[in-house]
């Protein structure tokens, strides 16, 4: 699903790259940054005032040690992120500097799974036996307003060759946090276990609710087409 919406966005970014270039100021850019890799492409209404289409994403996974006393479990996370942006970028004195705002659709999702490898493993405040298995997921998607700041007209006359840079925000909302666990040892294990999960729920969602701004950084270069 990923993939289609990747191949999706890029297509729709190069092709109105490809008609706008008809009839005004067109510049395409590749940036890297905290959504991950990115594609842009601008379009230039007026001297200051350009519109911006862009796709940011990246997957990434890595191991992630739970705190303990040493027979707790290593979860496996994998890190998605897919943004696709809509906006405009003002450039108010006429040059690099400009103000920038616009919605981002994510699809931004940290998932993390781990089974107990050992006779009884760390969960919450109580033990789980081996084989258990313990769920987490946290889901930063939806439309959310982003506002910033940045260096660099896309679209920018002369040398068609140069660079550009976002420093902003994304107004995310609180992540949603779900914690589930499937437990060995019969019923009464269990309803421990989902009584451990509930509590380890609601201990993540109070600290979710910190990260409602998602900071924005991309560094990137753009070219003009004409």
């Amino acid at each position: 699903m990923r993939s289609i919406k990747v191949l999706v966005t890029s297509s729709l970014v190069f092709l109105s790259t490809a008609v706008f270039a008809q009839s005004g100021s067109v510049g395409l850019g590749l940036s890297a940054g905290s959504l991950g890799l990115g594609l842009d492409g601008v379009y230039g209404i007026s001297d200051r005032l350009n519109v911006r289409a862009s796709y940011r994403g990246l997957d990434y996974s890595t191991e992630l040690d739970a705190e303990g006393s040493g027979n707790q479990m290593t979860y496996q996370g994998d890190l998605d992120l897919g943004n696709i942006g809509l906006g405009l970028d003002y450039h108010v004195f006429g040059g690099g500097f400009r103000l920038s705002a616009g919605l981002q659709n994510s699809d931004n999702r940290l998932r993390a799974t781990a089974t107990c490898e050992q006779t009884a493993c760390e969960f919450g405040n109580n033990l789980i036996p081996n084989g258990s298995r313990a769920d987490v997921d946290v889901d930063l998607s939806g439309t959310h307003p982003y506002l910033g700041i940045g260096w660099g007209n896309l679209v920018a006359k002369g040398i068609p060759l140069g660079v550009f840079v976002d420093i902003g925000v994304m107004l995310q909302g609180t992540p949603q946090v779900t914690v589930v666990a499937d437990c060995t040892g019969g019923p009464s294990v269990q309803a421990l276990c989902d009584s451990e999960a509930e509590n380890e729920e609601r201990e993540l969602q109070e600290d979710a609710e910190r990260f409602e701004l998602y900071p924005i950084v991309n560094l990137g270069f753009r070219w003009r087409f004409n």
